[in-house]
């Protein structure tokens, strides 16, 4: 998927045709007749952007103010898919307490032609989280786990080529587990989380990180069972 968010912008500020969701009726029934509306102007800004590598901020906060006013703990992404359907993926940014937001609102979504609306930050594995010219994945960051009070805690594990500070890890951490695990996993199934980095001429430690989603997939059968 190509996300908004990787687009350069342009020097000069850049606008939109595109009304913005003004009405009293903040519910959701009242977000998704706004996007109805305007589904097919928001698609061809979307594609046009990105063609023209033009500035997506203008969408991008036509869209985030119109969710604020639905919910101000709602976020999204945006793209259009490997088969060509535009995708908006309404978000809780991980805090737990925001996910029924989510669910209410996605569920509310009417069929839109071309469109796939998508609750929380979905799986996606195979791809490259790009640290400069360093490119992270699943299969190159390692992890440890135990199971602990319902959860499973994890400690990701990075290889010595980035360098950067604990901060910029823990926030590389989450990232890589949204994309391992999705979202929900993320806030439902996971516990404790930390990080390490491999001492220069230690081996890697643990197992691939892109093998959590089969050990949480597990946990979540498991714990069905109880």
């Amino acid at each position: 998927m190509k996300w908004l968010g990787f687009f350069k912008r342009k020097e000069e500020p850049a606008t939109i045709r595109i009304a913005e969701f003004q009405d009293k009726d903040t519910s959701a029934n009242a977000f998704w007749r706004w996007f109805q509306k305007n589904a097919k102007a928001i698609s061809a800004e979307m594609r046009s952007t990105h063609i023209s590598r033009g500035d997506p901020e203008p969408l991008m906060d036509l869209i985030h103010n119109a969710l604020r006013r639905v919910d101000d703990g709602l976020v999204f992404e945006m793209g259009t898919a490997a088969d060509k359907v535009d995708e908006l993926i309404v978000s809780a940014d991980g805090i737990l307490e925001k996910f029924p937001a989510v669910t209410s609102l996605v569920s509310a979504a009417p069929a839109l032609d071309g469109w796939r609306i998508l609750a929380f930050r979905q799986r996606n594995d195979g791809a490259d989280l790009a640290i400069g010219t360093i490119k992270l994945n699943a299969q190159t960051v390692f992890y440890l786990s135990k199971i602990a009070k319902e959860r499973i805690d994890v400690r990701v594990i990075f290889p010595n080529i980035i360098d950067v500070d604990a901060k910029t890890q823990s926030q590389l951490a989450f990232l890589l587990l949204d994309m391992v695990l999705g979202e929900y996993d993320v806030a439902t199934s996971l516990g404790e989380i930390d990080v390490a980095m491999i001492g220069e001429g230690e081996l890697p430690n643990g197992r691939p990180l892109i093998d959590l989603a089969n050990e949480v997939d597990a946990f979540q059968r498991a714990r069905a069972k109880h």
